[in-house]
């Protein structure tokens, strides 16, 4: 699928600004949603998301439900934003749906997850 924002040059495709080549008002707003809102979500929740889960050695199921309910208020959508889609690999997603779904499965999941590939398969 064709994204204007995405193609060469980023959020004006890569026209003169000056030149008077600007997308439609409406269309460069809905952009700048969008790069704002994946970059929120990068910044604020995926990189804490792991980054927490990574450097503490009990994570908090508080903390997991305060920062996906975060998101849920300030972008309930962001799992659907073409840059988020593109930027984040399979399992991040996968990982991330999850503890939006259900904070405390994710807990539950990632703790295995990591005790297996740091503990389990790292003997063989």
């Amino acid at each position: 699928m064709f994204h204007p924002a995405l193609s060469s040059g980023g959020f004006y495709c890569g026209k003169n600004r000056a030149a008077g080549n600007r997308p439609e008002t409406e269309t460069a707003t809905a952009y700048a949603r969008l790069e704002f809102e994946f970059a929120f979500s990068k910044l604020y929740y995926m990189n804490t998301l792991f980054t927490y889960m990574l450097g503490m050695k009990r994570p908090r199921l508080a903390f997991l439900k305060q920062i996906a309910e975060g998101m849920r208020h300030e972008f309930p959508d962001f799992q659907e934003n073409i840059y988020y889609l593109k930027a984040f690999d399979e399992e991040q997603k996968k990982l991330a749906a999850m503890h939006m779904q259900s904070p405390f499965r994710f807990l539950v999941y990632f703790r295995l997850l990591y005790f297996y590939r740091n503990k389990i398969r790292r003997k063989k």
